[in-house]
């Protein structure tokens, strides 16, 4: 359930994408398939909800806007939805998506 609340937080940035291993997955694309969750980690200790996902972001976006973009949607989603404590979110940007 946590790693599908990141998925979809995440996919609500433009010009971003998770990364999953050599795959590029609009969630959008993989509702219903658990693939799109092989990028995203989450772990629950002491009440306290981190996350941690490899994006791409597509050429000509700021990287550094669209992964702060992406850390606030998914902390807000996690904070609202699930009610623990967010301790980190933690994105690496593996790579630049040309059109």
């Amino acid at each position: 359930v946590f790693d599908s609340i990141v998925a979809l937080a995440t996919e609500e940035v433009e010009g971003i994408a998770i990364y999953t291993g050599g795959v590029v997955v609009k969630i959008t694309e993989r509702i219903g398939r658990k693939s799109f969750l092989k990028g995203i980690r989450t772990r629950v200790e002491d009440r306290k909800i981190s996350a941690e996902l490899s994006i791409v972001v597509e050429y000509g976006y700021n990287i550094k806007e669209k992964a702060l973009e992406a850390q606030r949607n998914i902390y807000q989603a996690l904070q609202s939805m699930v009610g623990l404590d967010v301790d980190r979110i933690t994105i690496t940007v593996v790579r630049v998506m040309t059109p």
